[in-house]
């Protein structure tokens, strides 16, 4: 079976599970960062869309171990500046699906999609709803992409750039061979982003539990919504689902569902 970094001809990233970009606003100085001898994370970029003292932090391609190590650097590094709580600032994760088949790629997909809603609302209140990283149920344009993936393939599924701006931006699959996640908003001192990366980690394993999408409704229907999220989210699922509501998993649920039956026609 086709790997990602196959289908798009990538220089492989074996050793790393996620890239992070972190927008900052403060009320004091920034610090410059550069990778070298006392730094082995972060490089500091410009950003037209923040205000005021700003940058953006990137970090490069890391091991699930050194996230944590990382962005207690990076607090460390900007502990000075007052990190302001803004509406503009926000996370961007890639999530490294080099070495996933098209079908992991899509049942990670899925997962993700069925738990959307609460997981947006983790992040922020401002970030429901923003235009820069709409949830599908904003912009269900966004399902067809999974859809075309079933049907044509990754490779051969034209990725628009509008698609840049969704929760989920897939656009980074031909570039990086990543997902890039863009809903965490920016909490200083950055506990979230450890959270967040934690939980997207853990619904790209479970997504490798299931061989379809049909696998994946089945399981669902089979236990409920509720007990689907406690076996999926694990020892996260009471940090993602402080009151649960089901209805918040069966949106999404929902249009999977309704993709199972097309993947039956393949």
């Amino acid at each position: 079976m086709s790997r990602i970094s196959d289908i798009f001809s990538l220089k492989k990233i074996s050793d790393a599970d996620v890239g992070i970009e972190i927008e900052v606003e403060a009320q004091l100085h920034l610090p410059q960062l550069f990778l070298g001898d006392n730094n082995q994370y972060w490089s500091t970029h410009g950003d037209g869309s923040l205000r005021g003292i700003s940058a953006e932090y990137v970090s490069k391609p890391i091991p699930r171990k050194d996230i944590v190590p990382a962005l207690d650097f990076l607090a460390l590094a900007t502990k000075a500046s007052k990190v302001k709580n803004s509406v503009r600032a926000g996370v961007h994760v890639h999530v490294n699906c080099q070495e996933m088949t098209e079908e992991e790629l899509i049942n990670y997909i899925a997962l993700y999609t069925i738990f959307e809603v609460p997981l947006v609302n983790f992040c922020g209140d401002n970030r429901i709803g923003n235009a820069f990283c709409l949830r599908m149920c904003d912009a269900e344009g966004a399902i067809d992409i999974i859809n075309s993936f079933m049907r044509r393939g990754v490779g051969h599924t034209t990725l628009d750039d509008n698609l840049r701006y969704g929760a989920l931006n897939p656009i980074s699959l031909r570039k990086y061979g990543t997902l890039e996640f863009r809903s965490l908003g920016t909490l200083y001192p950055f506990d979230n982003v450890k959270t967040w990366c934690e939980v997207l980690l853990t619904l790209k394993e479970k997504s490798k539990q299931f061989k379809t999408l049909g696998d994946i409704t089945a399981a669902f229907e089979t236990v409920g919504p509720k007990q689907f999220a406690k076996d999926m989210f694990g020892d996260l699922y009471k940090t993602f689902f402080p009151n649960f509501f089901d209805h918040d998993i069966l949106v999404g649920f929902s249009y999977i569902r309704e993709l199972t039956y097309f993947q039956g026609k393949i």
